[in-house]
C-alpha cells in the first residue's frame, strides 16, 4: 500500500515518465520504510514493534483518504468540472 502512496505524492513533482517518475518513487518508498522501521522502534520503546504492521497501520490510513477522496466523494468532483 505505501507503494501506492508514493506514485500518486511523487507524480506532481516528477511527471508521469519514467526516466524521473522511478528513481523518484525508489527514494521515496526507501524514506517511508525508514521512518516506519524508526517509529516501529522508538514509539513502542520497551518493545519492538515489526516495521510491515507500521507501514501496513501508514498503507491503510493513505487507502481510507484515497477512498473516501476519490470514490466517496463524486459529487465534488462534478461541480468543479
Amino acid at each position: 500500500m505505501s507503494d501506492l502512496w508514493c506514485l500518486i505524492s511523487c507524480a506532481p513533482c516528477s511527471g508521469a515518465g519514467f526516466a524521473k517518475g522511478l528513481p523518484a518513487n525508489a527514494i521515496l518508498g526507501a524514506t517511508t520504510c525508514l521512518l516506519a522501521d524508526l517509529c516501529a522502534r522508538t514509539m513502542f520503546a520497551p518493545y519492538v514493534l515489526h516495521t510491515g504492521i507500521m507501514l501496513d497501520m501508514i498503507g491503510g490510513i493513505v487507502f481510507i483518504l484515497i477512498v473516501k477522496r476519490h470514490y466517496l466523494a463524486p459529487d465534488k468532483r462534478r461541480a468543479m468540472r
